[in-house]
């Protein structure tokens, strides 16, 4: 059995930051998440998983010391 290591996921979304009763105004964020798995795909899978797909994944990478 492989066990699982940490991974960084910098993944971007849109977000709405239009104020109430108002058009979307749409602005692109990022941000980075933890997440444990046993490859860089599997850390990818689980971040589609908990956010579905309107994020996108940029990278992710075994994080130091690992």
């Amino acid at each position: 059995m492989m066990k699982e290591k940490p991974y960084d996921v910098t993944m971007t979304y849109l977000k709405n930051v239009a104020k109430r009763h108002r058009p979307p105004i749409y602005e692109e964020r990022s941000k980075v998440e933890t997440f444990w798995g046993t490859s860089v795909a599997d850390a990818e899978r689980k971040c589609y998983a908990r956010y579905g797909y309107q994020v996108t994944v940029n990278c992710a990478n075994l994080l130091p010391g690992w």
